[in-house]
């Protein structure tokens, strides 16, 4: 049977953090090969206008997500706390949850036909795009609608820690759905026949997870009279400032590409879509390490253990940063060579957005622990309010700076607000929040992770000035020259510094000591 870890095995144990981590990277990994892979297939077999209408679309309908007003993330929290022995309220929790969004896919079902009916009112999209635009709303909006009610059972499993079970689902997803396009395409099928495979394999993957749910979590019971008003008013309760979040992130990094379809055209996506994929990519990376601290930090925070609390935020962080940083020095040096082989030297124009979105993504994401903790300690309401602002602040100077900047100015736009919350907020407000010293953090989290990632970025370029190729063999060939150059070169700073007697390695318990 498949149940989750007891409390006196450590809930901060590194064995299950790397455990979790490695699980995730793997259906991540899976993921993002598949779609590096996919979109340049897609885009080809398309074309530009049809690439742009599909970002366009599932951009639209993404927005449906923000519906769910925070509840999956409140049901996330609570059943990290199920192995305390509050299981009497799995069945309320988890049945609440689940019609409350069956309902709310009703409300989604009916938006994708309003949408589909005003759609050459409401985008810029070519007429001859009109009649497939409306049809892929529709099937898009129909798959969302009745997937909505499961991605309950996703956030039981990651309340869960079960982990390696989500990545195994999502990476059989992937690659099914991969295949089926392929094919699809190959065949002569166009944007709808993606749409309806995608739309296929998300439900799909749904199901599966509700049957491991429920497998996982036998007190789980679901039927209508579980339903209870105040348990939807406690998951409310915390969700609607999660819900507020939801709605910044998507006027942080979703918005851009509705900001571009209005006031330009379904073409100019495609160019913006290629580097915010490439940022995105990255994105995933860091957040689905963080994303196993999230129960680990709501668990934390019912055992009230400041101490333990402190010692997850800075390893966190440390990974996060290693991870971000890492990916920010191969996309600011390699992202012309990387643009160039993923989607052909047409796309160059590309790589001044990239650059302009990496720089403060990275900022933010080495800091993904950090937002982990405000939820798991239900703190989230600054976040809130400060994300909000930002996500405001981007929309309109994207609409001001696109008229003089074009598409550079909407990823301006983005990059401004973002960088603020990063340096300014968010790291002043969560040492506060734990008692750590600001100085202490930025030490023990960020240092050397920056350190290794200039050291990084310096190698790939110096490898770079020998190796100028703009096919995968080339890209593959500069990142393991560079990657392999650091290395070497970190070996012999260690050795050196050890020599001399300088080298004082830092341990978590030290960092524990200090900052107690």
């Amino acid at each position: 049977m498949l149940t989750s870890r007891g409390p006196e095995q450590g809930v901060v144990s590194t064995f299950r953090l790397i455990r979790n981590i490695s699980a995730n990277w793997i259906g991540l990994l899976t993921v993002l090969l598949v779609g590096i892979f996919l979109t340049p297939f897609i885009l080809h077999h398309l074309g530009p206008v049809a690439f742009g209408l599909w970002v366009l679309i599932t951009t639209v309908t993404g927005y449906y997500g923000l519906l769910d007003f925070g509840i999956r993330n409140a049901v996330l929290r609570y059943a990290a706390r199920f192995r305390l022995g509050e299981q009497s309220e799995v069945a309320e929790i988890i049945s609440t949850a689940f019609f409350t969004y069956a309902m709310i896919g009703g409300l989604i079902l009916l938006l994708a036909i309003f949408g589909a009916w005003r759609l050459e009112s409401l985008l810029r999209v070519p007429a001859a795009w009109v009649q497939p635009g409306k049809m892929l709303l529709m099937v898009v909006g129909i798959g969302t609608a009745l997937s909505f009610p499961l991605s309950v059972f996703g956030a039981v499993l990651e309340g869960l820690q079960l982990f390696t079970w989500i990545a195994a689902v999502q990476s059989a997803g992937a690659l099914i759905r991969a295949g089926l396009i392929v094919a699809a395409l190959q065949r002569g099928y166009g944007l709808l026949a993606v749409g309806v495979i995608t739309v296929a394999i998300n439900l799909i993957t749904s199901l599966a997870f509700l049957c491991v749910a429920t497998v996982a979590c036998p007190h789980m019971r679901l039927h209508w009279r579980y339903v209870r008003r105040r348990t939807l008013h406690m998951l409310g309760t915390f969700g609607v400032i999660t819900f507020w979040i939801g709605i910044a992130q998507k006027l942080r990094f979703e918005a851009d590409t509705l900001v571009i379809g209005a006031f330009l055209s379904v073409e100019a996506i495609a160019v913006f879509a290629i580097a915010s994929k490439l940022v995105s990519y990255a994105t995933d990376l860091v957040q689905n390490v963080a994303q196993v601290f999230t129960p680990v930090f709501s668990y934390l925070d019912a055992t009230g253990d400041r101490r333990e609390m402190r010692r997850a935020l800075v390893l966190g962080n440390r990974y996060s940063s290693f991870i971000a940083f890492s990916m920010a020095a191969v996309l600011l040096v390699m992202g012309r060579t990387i643009i160039h082989a993923w989607v052909g030297a047409e796309y160059a124009s590309s790589y001044a957005i990239l650059v302009t979105l990496t720089i403060p993504t990275a900022l933010y994401l080495a800091q993904a622990a950090s937002t982990k903790v405000l939820y798991g300690m239900a703190r989230h309401h600054a976040l809130a309010w400060v994300l909000l602002a930002e996500g405001l602040a981007n929309v309109t100077l994207s609409i001001l700076l696109l008229r003089r900047y074009g598409i550079l100015g909407v990823a301006l736009g983005t990059a401004i607000p973002l960088l603020v919350t990063s340096v300014v907020f968010l790291p002043v407000h969560v040492c506060r929040l734990v008692d750590l010293r600001l100085s202490e953090y930025l030490r023990d989290a960020h240092l050397y992770p920056v350190m290794l990632s200039a050291t990084l970025g310096a190698c790939l370029w110096l490898v770079g000035r020998w190796v100028h190729s703009g096919s995968y063999v080339g890209v593959v060939l500069q990142l393991s020259l560079g990657t392999a150059l650091c290395g070497l070169g970190l070996i012999a700073f260690r050795y050196v510094m050890a020599s001399a007697g300088r080298l004082q390695p830092v341990d978590d318990a030290e960092i524990v000591q200090r900052t107690a």
